[in-house]
């Protein structure tokens, strides 16, 4: 006589929320996987926590990236005209882009930035003070964006800066040069 093998399934583990995880590591996880500046009621509202005691801990997380040397840091970015109010973002120190900006694919610009962008890599170099007879309002945010993300250069040039696209732009956007 056959004996039946009896299946003994393992209980199920219920998935964490975040009020069962520290809520420093899941203001991590969310900064980390944005990739994208966080308003302060966005990360309040991914980890439940206040506001005051939101920005306490990403105030800690920062710090620890800074004292164990991390590749990482976090950014507090304040608008001046509080129409966002207070964002953060997590993003990759200035020094670790040029060893590692080939394994990025996706890049995630606001529109007037890939304007701004498509701009310059058409006029091959151009002042940055330029830009104000394109462009409405503040561009400079812009600018600096692209220069961290590597796609512009800006040299200084008598009171202004003098932009260019980076091989990193004609690479990424498969441009020729």
């Amino acid at each position: 006589m056959e004996q039946a093998e009896a299946q003994v399934e393992a209980p199920e583990t219920p998935t964490p929320t975040a009020t069962d995880l520290p809520k420093k590591r899941v203001l991590e996880a969310a900064l980390f996987l944005a990739n994208r500046p966080m308003r302060l009621d966005e990360l309040c509202a991914v980890s439940q926590c206040t506001p005051d005691e939101a920005e306490g801990l990403v105030a800690e997380l920062s710090e620890e990236f800074e004292q164990h040397g991390s590749a990482l840091k976090i950014t507090k970015m304040e608008d001046p005209q509080r129409l966002v109010g207070t964002e953060f973002r997590m993003e990759l120190r200035e020094e670790y882009v040029p060893a590692v900006s080939t394994l990025s694919e996706n890049v995630e610009l606001p529109k007037k930035a890939v304007r701004i962008l498509g701009l310059i890599a058409k006029k091959k170099k151009m002042l940055q003070s330029e830009l104000k007879y394109y462009f409405k309002g503040d561009v400079y945010d812009y600018v600096d964006e692209l220069v961290r993300q590597g796609f512009i250069t800006s040299k200084k040039f008598k009171t202004t800066k003098e932009l260019k696209p980076t091989p990193k732009f004609f690479e990424h956007f498969q441009s020729f040069q």
